[in-house]
């Protein structure tokens, strides 16, 4: 089940709705839509053409900017964590296999999650040429009730599929997810991101959530956003995408404190997580060089800011807007910082020059209004230029070698 960004032709609710109801917020629209709503994402997909234009919602032209852009992320995510296994990936909502014959090449094993046996058949056939090869498997079930094997997965992939799950179902799927990844694995989520407000697609039954509604599913899920990037060379009049990168909250190397114990001399103690027991059970390092075995309910990221922490105020009734936040590239910032110097510089600058040149003036003018009231020395004439309006002087007996602009004294 793989879609890309919902087509501007397409009937669509919005928040509050379009199809003849008024939604107060998102709640509001799952209590009255949640319990046919898979019903009809089956329905939708079962009908559908099995093939990738279908997949695609009938914009083939997106494939290969997707692409390009998932090798993209896989590059910076390969920077921003180097100590990342890249052993085996799920593919979930695998579809027809499009983004799984991608990811082939960079993994050593690839599962397929896809409920759709239609589609499922397909995605065997195109890659047929992998039997045998990367422990490829092929799994029927549907995200909501599927659980995966712990420690199994290094990478837990979910592009264009979260879209098809209520918001209290895509927050326990990413909490299964985070509870079964390997060490250090972490889940990437390729989405439709709408601006300002949610829509709902109805004609599949997909929707697009929007940037702080996404963060508010990954602090429930509680997993940490390590990497946010913009799909690029998207075609004009869609959705926008993004590609997101989550982690456990939990971590080796992470530095954590210890809370809610029963014993007081441990309370608050700051530590380092080294490993992940397969009982349940983190190893964490205290600062004094004990080696603790700690519940994950019991530990919190020393770093984890307090706003996160304290209770939630809840929102009032009614419709609630939410708008996506503007961040300036550095950049940007650096070369309205620099421009401004600049203008102010440059003001002080002639301000200095403008004084200079009165002051030189005035100068001049007290200069000559002294000199008019004293007489020429002998021999001496003077007389005023018609083009500039100043005097010049000259001496009588010798006018050729002696014209100046200067009054003799």
């Amino acid at each position: 089940m793989k879609r890309p960004s919902a087509r501007s032709n397409q009937r669509r609710t919005k928040f509050p709705g379009s199809d003849g109801r008024r939604y107060a917020d998102i709640e509001d629209f799952w209590r009255a839509r949640k319990r046919s709503w898979y019903s009809k994402v089956s329905q939708h997909w079962e009908g559908a053409e099995a093939n990738e234009e279908s997949v695609l919602g009938g914009l083939p032209h997106t494939h290969g900017p997707d692409l390009e852009e998932n090798r993209r992320f896989l590059q910076a995510l390969r920077r921003l964590r180097p100590s990342l296994r890249f052993g085996r990936v799920l593919d979930c909502g695998a579809g027809v296999g499009r983004v799984s014959k991608f990811l082939a090449p960079h993994f050593q094993s690839l599962h397929l999650l896809e409920p759709c046996a239609r589609l499922r058949a397909i995605a065997r056939q195109r890659l047929k040429h992998l039997k045998g090869k990367k422990g490829l498997r092929f799994i029927g079930k549907p995200l909501q009730e599927f659980t995966p094997q712990k420690d199994l997965y290094d990478v837990i992939w979910l592009q264009w599929v979260l879209l098809h799950l209520t918001d209290d179902d895509v927050v326990a799927f990413l909490a299964r997810c985070r509870d079964r990844l390997r060490p250090n694995g972490v889940i990437v989520i390729k989405d439709n991101v709408a601006f300002g407000e949610w829509e709902a697609d109805l004609s599949d039954h997909s929707i697009a959530r929007t940037a702080p509604l996404f963060r508010r599913l990954f602090r429930l899920a509680k997993l940490q956003l390590e990497l946010n990037v913009k799909q690029r060379n998207w075609p004009g009049g869609l959705i926008p995408v993004r590609i997101f990168a989550l982690s456990t909250e939990l971590f080796p190397g992470a530095e954590v404190r210890l809370v809610g114990l029963q014993l007081p001399h441990l309370e608050g103690k700051i530590g380092t997580c080294t490993q992940f027991d397969p009982d349940g059970y983190v190893r964490v390092r205290l600062s004094s060089g004990e080696l603790k075995a700690v519940k994950p309910q019991n530990l919190m990221l020393a770093s984890q800011p307090k706003a996160d922490t304290a209770p939630k105020t809840p929102p009032k009734p009614g419709k609630e807007k939410t708008k996506e936040p503007s961040y300036w590239p550095k950049w940007a910032m650096f070369a309205l910082t620099a421009a401004s110097a600049f203008v102010l510089f440059r003001y002080f600058q002639l301000q200095e020059h403008d004084k200079s040149v009165e002051e030189k003036r005035l100068l001049k003018e007290k200069e000559e209004e002294e000199a008019a009231g004293a007489p020429l020395p002998a021999g001496w004439r003077e007389h005023k230029d018609p083009s500039t309006g100043c005097m010049y002087y000259w001496k009588e007996a010798d006018p050729a070698n002696t014209t100046t602009w200067q009054r003799p004294k």
